[in-house]
């Protein structure tokens, strides 16, 4: 089974890469049908991403809300990948954005949901609410680096990082 995976998954992959993404679709609904539960959720991942970014928008919204009913997890992922997307709509990105609040500390690290949640903003050209979600971001930083919380995910370069981003929020306020 393992090797059968791993040949779909290229195949997939494949057609990806070849822009062949309907086949890539049909690829993916055909293993998460005959496949190991297990597999269906990374697979289903890449379904999202797909559509999001190569197909069309409502498509992969209207799937990625029946999917994530199933609670397969990637819900960090889901969010991340619409706050990092260029040229959604409002609606999409709150939705990515609501995932990401819910996240916060829960199990992932606050600084980085709202790094995410700001740039989604950005995308909305709401840079006032970028500023508040950055500057969020910062302070939870600065807290976990005091408190040796999330080590790894929160460094001093992060806050430096994420200093620079406000700082260019900050120039687009209007």
């Amino acid at each position: 089974e393992e090797k059968a995976a791993a040949e779909l998954n290229k195949r997939i992959d494949d057609a990806i890469k070849n822009k062949q993404y309907a086949e890539a679709i049909t690829l993916i609904d055909t293993a998460v049908a005959t496949l190991n539960p297990q597999m269906a959720a990374p697979l289903n991942f890449t379904k999202f991403t797909t559509l999001l970014t190569h197909v069309d928008e409502a498509k992969a919204m209207k799937f990625v809300k029946e999917w994530q009913l199933t609670k397969p997890g990637f819900r960090g992922s889901v969010g991340g990948i619409i706050t990092n997307t260029p040229g959604l709509s409002k609606d999409t990105y709150l939705y990515g954005i609501n995932i990401l609040k819910e996240m916060v500390d829960n199990p992932q690290p606050g600084h980085l949901m709202y790094n995410f949640i700001a740039i989604a903003y950005t995308h909305m050209n709401d840079y006032k609410a970028a500023v508040e979600a950055q500057e969020k971001a910062i302070t939870m930083g600065k807290q976990y680096l005091k408190e040796g919380k999330f080590a790894g995910f929160v460094l001093p370069e992060t806050i430096i990082e994420y200093e620079a981003k406000l700082a260019t929020y900050k120039s687009k306020v209007k």
